[in-house]
């Protein structure tokens, strides 16, 4: 979980190795690897090819593999209101 400049948790903010690790907090198990200069994200039966960016991840990235890999999203999320 990255800290803004504010000095609050932001849960938006997440890097790849946050995400991975919440994932298996909620019994999903994920991993990443490259293949012909692509990076992804798999749970051995799905792939999501990730773009290429820098940590953190943009909140839409977050929504989008919690869809993709059946995570509910408001464990994610910034707030509970999503």
């Amino acid at each position: 979980i990255q800290t803004d400049p504010d000095g609050e948790d932001d849960l938006a903010l997440l890097t790849v190795a946050d995400f991975l690790r919440l994932a298996a907090d909620r019994g999903k198990k994920l991993w990443t690897g490259t293949r012909d200069g692509m990076t992804w994200m798999t749970d051995g039966k799905r792939r999501y090819v990730l773009p290429d960016l820098e940590d953190p991840l943009p909140s839409s990235l977050v929504e989008s593999l919690c869809d993709r890999f059946d995570l509910p999203r408001s464990d994610f999320a910034l707030n509970d209101e999503g």
